[in-house]
């Protein structure tokens, strides 16, 4: 059973986010995005499943034919979770940006962009954190 989705992605989603109900709506969000944020133009999605706002979210971010997901959820301990490739990519952190606010992505999160869109598409089937992708644990900071 498909989970519905709420997506933010630009700023007219501060008050109503686009609602994805089905996996033909995913791909064509992504095909947009991919139109309007071509590599070096970067960008950020949130989706959170829309049945559950204060529940697991999933982070998109997209540079032409690559991106970056972070996951936040329930599971104990949950500091959230990085994508994480299965070759070497960006040896840095990267940066992507959700309009004036920036998120950091750790070295090799960087992935294809067909796994970050197999990705929402897997937590809209599921509910939870991908199982499509690897990931890497966020490093906790002290504040």
């Amino acid at each position: 059973m498909a989970h519905p989705l709420s997506v933010y992605y630009g700023p007219d989603h501060a008050e109503e986010p686009a609602n994805l109900t089905s996996e033909a709506e995913v791909r064509e969000l992504f095909a947009v995005l991919r139109g309007m944020y071509p590599e070096g133009s970067v960008a950020l999605l949130t989706a959170y499943l829309a049945d559950d706002p204060w529940g697991a979210e999933l982070t998109a971010g997209i540079n032409g034919d690559r991106g970056v997901l972070r996951y936040s959820g329930d599971e104990q301990g949950d500091a959230g979770f990085y994508s994480k490739s299965p070759t070497p990519t960006n040896a840095a952190p990267v940066v992507y940006y959700f309009y004036t606010a920036d998120r950091e992505f750790p070295p090799h999160s960087e992935v294809p962009l067909s796994a970050v869109e197999a990705a929402v598409l897997d937590f809209m089937a599921t509910g939870v954190r991908p199982a499509s992708v690897e990931w890497q644990e966020a490093r906790r900071t002290n504040a």
